[in-house]
């Protein structure tokens, strides 16, 4: 029995025209099970899901309930063989490839440990060599670089031995000069002291002294180096002041000199004027004079009996030639009315006439020659007073004037005979300049004698290293001879070295390339029982493919007369695209009775098909589109009238 064409399914149906022998279906996994599902109950659904047309052998008929009763087709439909049909991989093959691969693996492990053994052994030996080499090299460069440094050192001893001939001949010439002038600043510094005085600070010269000696020794210790260049010319410039008298007088002379003063002019004005010379006894001897002139012409006229009438007569007129007197003369008339009215004992003309308004003028002429009297009295009081305290202030001068002369003496050293005050103002301000001229001359002698010293002690170390000289050039000569001897011992040993290094060399690379040929060797066997363990233990093999297509076939029973057709859906999908093929190629030409129907989604196996000889198969692709069924009817008849 043959299918010639099949309609699976009536809402979106699937038809297919089929070949006599194999038909290979391309379709999406869903659609294969829903075909094959149908196909696998075509005989009980046929006429419904499942139509079509079936060669009896000699007709045709529509695939329908009849058909199948008058063909006598058994079962639900067509019998559908799947991958779980198919008889399990054979591990043997693959256990006996791994047990191979085992084997080479272990050769090759072995044989690379050989080689990497050996080429250990030979870097080891390559790398001490070179080791040995290299540091035979560096101490060949260190020992050629010390013997240049000994020959620069020797050559620099050569060349140092007139240098040093001529640093002691300068060293020394240097002494005797710094030792003349040590000897110099020694008498100068002498006679400055002499000059300064016991104090050697300048305390014992005075204004217009001769200062001339003094400048010429200033300036040699300048020109000695004994003193600053400021500091000389500040002291010169002093000196010259001093001669001059052009100089401040000395602090402490000035002060004393102020004391003096002041205390000598007090005293000497108080004994030239004497007591009734002071100006208060003469003030008052003068009031008092006046006062007993006053009085007795008041007393005579009192005692002639005309004072009161003197005393009206006269300060009337004298108010008159004031009443009388013009702009000009009123002032004089107003004093001559004032001394007329004192004369009477009247302070003004307004007290004279209240004086008078009670009582006569010869009344209160006569009261006020009383209050003159007491005046007088009380002035007499005040003159003897005054002559006491001047004569007290006198003594107290005289004794003020002692201390005076003992710190005179005690600052010049000596009582002055005459006036002490031209011995004080000649006492100059002497500058720090030249209290420390000494202190800088001893400070000038002070380096003089370090400056010979050191230039002794210049002279003792260039001898000194005279001495070193001849020892340190014995000393370089002897490491010479050393250091030559061991670079001829180390040019004997790296002419021995140097190509036996380069034989290992040689040596060394071979024994690497062959570890790295057997670590290819190694790694290309374990990759490839690593490619075969990385295969599924459920994977079918080349091996699988005999077993596979006699479990197919008898399925298919290819010896039957007219064998039922057959639905294969994937069922050689666990196999690799090769194999499936492989066992599709068999079984189609082992079976040629079956008509087979192979559903599948691989698109190997649809390029395969592609190829297949028209009388062997045909490729059926469901993946495009579809057939409308109006279009297969047509197709179909147009096939059964040309056949």
């Amino acid at each position: 029995m043959r299918l010639v064409d099949l309609q699976v399914g009536t809402d979106n149906g699937v038809h297919l025209e089929l070949h006599p022998r194999l038909n290979v279906v391309i379709a999406s996994a869903a659609l294969q099970e829903r075909v094959a599902a149908l196909l696998g109950r075509a005989y009980v659904l046929a006429g419904t899901e499942v139509t079509g047309t079936v060669d009896g052998g000699d007709y045709l008929t529509p695939l329908d309930p009849t058909a199948v009763v008058a063909l006598d087709l058994i079962g639900d439909g067509l019998d559908r063989i799947g991958p779980a049909d198919l008889p399990a991989p054979d591990p043997t093959a693959r256990q006996c490839a791994r047990a191979v691969l085992d084997a080479r693996i272990d050769a090759a492990d072995a044989a690379l440990g050989e080689l990497v053994g050996e080429r250990d052994r030979i870097a080891r030996l390559h790398a001490a060599t070179e080791a040995a080499v290299a540091a035979g090299t560096d101490e060949r460069e260190e020992c050629v670089a010390r013997r240049e440094a000994l020959d620069v050192s020797a050559g620099a001893l050569d060349a140092r031995r007139p240098a040093l001939a001529a640093e002691r001949d300068s060293a020394g010439h240097a002494a005797d000069v710094a030792a003349g002038r040590l000897e110099e600043l020694c008498g100068v510094r002498a006679a400055l002291a002499t000059e300064l005085g016991p104090g050697e600070d300048g305390a014992d010269i005075r204004m217009g002294d001769d200062t001339g000696g003094l400048v010429a020794l200033v300036e040699r210790a300048g020109a000695l180096g004994g003193l600053p260049a400021q500091q000389m010319d500040e002291v010169r410039t002093w000196l010259g002041d001093v001669a001059r008298s052009q100089v401040p007088v000395r602090a402490d002379a000035q002060a004393l000199l102020a004391e003096v003063d002041a205390v000598e002019r007090a005293w000497q004005l108080a004994a030239r004027t004497g007591v009734e010379g002071d100006p208060e006894v003469v003030a008052l001897a003068s009031e008092r004079a006046d006062l007993d002139t006053n009085h007795q012409l008041l007393r005579g006229l009192a005692a002639s009996g005309l004072l009161g009438d003197t005393a009206k007569s006269q300060i009337d007129a004298s108010h008159i030639a004031l009443l009388q007197a013009s702009k000009a003369q009123e002032a004089d008339a107003a004093a001559a009315e004032q001394v007329v009215l004192a004369r009477y004992g009247f302070d003004s003309y307004l007290e004279y006439t209240i004086a008078t308004s009670t009582r006569s003028v010869g009344q209160a002429v006569e009261a006020k020659l009383a209050d003159l009297e007491e005046h007088i009295a009380g002035l007499d009081r005040d003159l003897a007073a005054a002559r006491s305290r001047v004569a007290g202030r006198i003594e107290q001068l005289a004794a003020a004037r002692e201390p005076a002369q003992q710190k005179v003496t005690a600052l010049l050293g000596f009582r002055p005979e005459g006036s002490s005050i031209d011995a004080l103002s000649r006492i100059p301000e002497v500058p720090h300049s030249v209290t420390r001229l000494v202190l800088s001359v001893d400070e000038a002698i002070e380096t003089a004698r370090d400056e010979v010293a050191r230039y002794r002690g210049t002279i003792a170390d260039l001898d000194d290293e005279e001495v070193s000289l001849g020892e340190r050039a014995r000393e370089l000569a002897g490491q010479r001879e050393q250091i030559d001897a061991r670079i001829a011992d180390l040019d004997a040993a790296l002419g021995d070295a140097v190509p036996e290094a380069a034989s290992l060399a040689v040596r060394l690379a071979d024994a690497e390339a062959g570890v790295a040929n057997a670590t290819r060797d190694l790694s290309a066997i374990t990759d490839e029982r690593d490619r075969l363990d990385a295969v599924p233990t459920d994977r079918y093999g080349p091996d699988d493919v005999v077993p596979v297509v006699e479990a197919v076939l008898r399925r298919l029973d290819p010896w039957a007369t007219n064998p039922p057709p057959v639905v294969l859906c994937d069922t050689f999908g666990p196999l690799p695209s090769a194999q499936a093929i492989a066992v599709l190629e068999a079984v189609t030409a082992r079976a040629d009775r079956s008509q087979i129907l192979y559903l599948t989604s691989s698109s190997e196996v649809r390029d395969w098909a592609k190829r297949l000889d028209p009388s062997v198969g045909r490729l059926i692709n469901l993946a495009h589109g579809r057939w409308s069924p109006r279009r297969l009817g047509r197709k179909v008849l147009g096939r059964r009238q040309t056949g």
